[in-house]
């Protein structure tokens, strides 16, 4: 599977004076000799766009600075955020599977400040929201929606404010958990390479990026960062501890050996199990000998290889390693008939991302200009286990199918490999009305 996303905006504006709230303040008393008071940086997180808003009390933020930003090593904001104490556990991302086939994300992350779920976190560039990425999901029974941290510009961000308490009457019902805001380096004068490469068995991933800013005779300020990610698949049969969702072979001589809660395969089995239409229900067999074994008396039959021997076959051997066997996909003989799941599945998805932030201010009088261009886009490669048909949604095999095993005994002239031999269907007789 794969997933596109593009991300790009425009902010050209001019501002005389902006109102932004303070949420660290200097407390002085008058009583004091001034030789003896303590002089606190008051930190100023920006972004609320509620008129009449009022902050009366200081509020808990956390400043990350471009070395501790640079410390982290993160090529991505899914990687920086998940280094803050505060974040909680990543849901939207793109390794969910919960959803099935809906939770396809691409290169998509969330910040989820605290815990608090998805889409209770606001996330400012320089003091405005950014874009929520065109998708959602369910947690606890509610659709949210998040913005997606990955098309940050990383190399070109120059701290962030995370104000962790919740902030709703200042920013709205979107920051109950928090708020994180996002400054970028808009004073960067210079050219600047980085280039990074990592692998491991199975999988590489290499990131180039390059950051320059200059400033004009006038006294206006441009920057621009670019960067480009390339990583290959990585596939959980690559690491032993995900290669497969049957765990029991690894507590072979501990006391668990014969616990099989540890196997977590699907019992959506990828061997076909039937049931024969017809009612009232008929009992199938061989041959017209009652000494031979039955396929079915319920008309539920299951398809196996001939390898699962425990189980044994209620019919000949057809298509060279195939039988049938009486009844459903279901107890300790047809476990080995679940369908493994992780050997289909990628931990990590190929990724080809591309970053472009760019910036320019320009002072004219008490009148400032100032514009910032972004641009993400990415396509993500992932793969995952098939989708088993619901059972609401029963699928009729007709008797001219080429695979039923009951079906014609020639297709144009040719003996029909996949028809048992022989079948005989007793139906059994409907009492007599009273």
């Amino acid at each position: 599977m794969s997933k596109n996303s593009m991300r790009a905006g425009l902010l050209i504006g001019c501002s005389i004076f902006v109102a932004t709230p303070v949420f660290a303040q200097t407390a002085t008393t008058s009583d004091q000799p001034e030789a003896d008071t303590e002089t606190k940086e008051a930190i100023v997180v920006v972004g609320s766009r509620i008129e009449g808003s009022k902050i009366a009390e200081t509020l808990p933020v956390s400043v990350l600075s471009e070395d501790r930003i640079a410390a982290t090593g993160s090529v991505s904001g899914d990687d920086l955020f998940r280094s803050i104490p505060q974040a909680g556990d990543v849901q939207f991302q793109e390794a969910r599977t919960t959803g099935n086939l809906n939770d396809a994300r691409g290169d998509n992350a969330s910040i989820n400040l605290r815990s608090v779920g998805t889409g209770n976190t606001l996330v400012l560039v320089n003091g405005r929201r950014m874009i929520l990425t065109p998708g959602t999901q369910t947690e606890n029974f509610v659709p949210v929606q998040t913005a997606n941290t990955n098309s940050l510009p990383v190399g070109a961000t120059r701290r962030i404010e995370v104000l962790r308490d919740g902030a709703a009457a200042v920013y709205g019902a979107d920051a109950v958990a928090g708020v994180v805001n996002v400054v970028t380096d808009d004073k960067y004068q210079g050219l600047r390479f980085d280039t990074r490469y990592g692998s491991a068995d199975g999988t590489s991933e290499k990131t180039g990026a390059i950051k320059a800013g200059f400033k004009t005779k006038s006294g206006g300020r441009f920057t621009l960062f670019g960067s480009y990610t390339k990583r290959t698949p990585l596939f959980a049969s690559e690491r032993p501890f995900a290669a497969s969702e049957n765990h029991m072979p690894a507590l072979v001589g501990t006391p668990w050996e014969a616990d099989t809660g540890f196997d977590n395969r699907s019992t959506s089995s990828p061997w076909g199990a039937f049931t024969v239409v017809a009612t009232p229900s008929p009992t199938i067999r061989q041959g017209t000998s009652t000494t031979l074994p039955t396929l079915t008396t319920s008309g539920v039959f299951h398809i196996e290889p001939i390898t699962n021997t425990a189980a044994g076959c209620s019919s000949t051997v057809f298509n060279n390693n195939l039988c049938l066997k009486s009844g459903g996909i279901t107890g300790t003989t047809s476990r080995v008939l679940r369908y493994d799941e992780n050997p289909d599945r990628t931990i990590r998805g190929g990724l080809d991302r591309i970053n472009l932030f760019s910036t320019f201010r320009q002072e004219l009088g008490s009148v400032e200009l100032f514009g910032e261009l972004g641009y993400y886009n990415a396509k993500l490669e992932g793969q995952r286990e098939q989708s088993a048909p619901i059972s609401s949604a029963v699928i009729t095999i007709p008797t001219t199918n080429y695979y039923n095993p009951f079906g014609p005994t020639t297709f144009n002239g040719v003996a029909n490999p996949n028809r048992l031999p022989n079948p005989v269907r007793t139906v059994p007789r409907k009492p007599p009305h009273e």
